[in-house]
C-alpha cells in the first residue's frame, strides 16, 4: 500500500465524513493511481461555517488519522505559493470563517478534537482504506454515525469555551512577565523567580520585585 495513497485517501475520507455529519451531501469521494484525491458535494446554496468545516477537515484527517506533525500541515496550509490540497483547503475555507466571523482556531480544533471521536475515526479509516483499494467509495457514512449531529455539536461547543477563555481571561494587574513565588529550603526566606506562564498549569504567581517576602 503506497504512503501518498494513503495519505491522499485519508485526507478524502476526512472531508466526506465531517461533510456528511454536518448535512452536506455527498456526490463522489474518490482517488488516482497517483494519489490525487477529489471529494465533492451538492452545492449548499450558501457557503457557510460547516462548509468550511469540511474542508478542513482534510488537513485535520493528515493530522489525526494519517500522523502528519502540525506544525508541519499549518505550514503547508499557509503557503501562499503551494498549490497542493492542504494549502487549496485553507485558501477556499478562510473567506468563508472571516465572512461569519469563526476563528480559525476553533474550528480547526473542533474538527481535529472531532475526528478523534472512535466511531467518527473508525468511519473515516473505513473509507479510506475503500478508496486505497477501489479508487472510489460509496462514503455513506451516516450508518455508522447515528448521532453525528450531536457529536459535532458537543465538540463545537467545547471548543468555543476553551478559545473564549483563553482570549478573554482577566490579567488582574499583573506585569509582562510573572514571577512564581518558591521557597528555596525550610528555615530560609522565600524569594521569586521569573517564569514564563503555562497555561495549563495553576501556579502562584505575586506581584513584587526581586528580593525577600516576609515570612509569615
Amino acid at each position: 500500500m503506497s504512503h501518498m495513497r494513503l495519505c491522499a485517501a485519508r485526507h478524502e475520507a476526512g472531508h466526506a465524513v465531517v461533510g456528511q455529519s454536518l448535512g452536506l451531501t455527498l456526490l463522489d469521494v474518490s482517488i488516482s493511481a497517483s494519489g490525487d484525491g477529489r471529494t465533492r458535494f451538492e452545492h449548499p446554496g450558501a457557503f457557510t461555517v460547516d462548509y468550511a468545516a469540511a474542508l478542513l477537515a482534510g488537513p485535520a484527517a493528515e493530522i489525526e488519522l494519517h500522523g502528519h506533525r502540525v506544525a508541519d500541515t499549518l505550514r503547508r496550509m499557509r503557503s501562499v505559493r503551494s498549490w497542493d490540497e492542504v494549502a487549496t483547503d485553507y485558501s477556499a475555507a478562510m473567506p468563508i470563517l472571516i465572512e461569519h466571523g469563526m476563528p480559525f482556531d476553533v474550528l480547526f480544533r473542533s474538527v481535529r478534537e472531532y475526528l478523534r471521536i472512535p466511531s467518527v475515526e473508525a468511519a473515516a479509516e473505513i473509507l479510506a482504506r475503500e478508496l486505497v483499494r477501489a479508487g472510489h467509495g460509496s462514503g455513506n457514512v451516516l450508518a455508522q454515525l447515528p448521532d453525528a449531529n450531536v457529536l459535532w455539536a458537543t465538540t463545537m461547543r467545547r471548543w468555543t469555551r476553551r478559545c473564549s477563555r483563553k482570549v478573554h481571561r482577566p490579567r488582574h494587574g499583573l506585569p509582562a512577565q510573572n514571577r512564581l513565588e518558591v521557597e528555596s529550603s525550610p528555615g530560609h526566606q522565600r524569594r521569586t523567580r521569573s517564569c514564563s506562564r503555562a497555561p495549563h498549569r495553576r501556579h502562584r504567581f505575586v506581584h513584587s520585585t526581586l528580593g525577600t517576602v516576609p515570612q509569615r
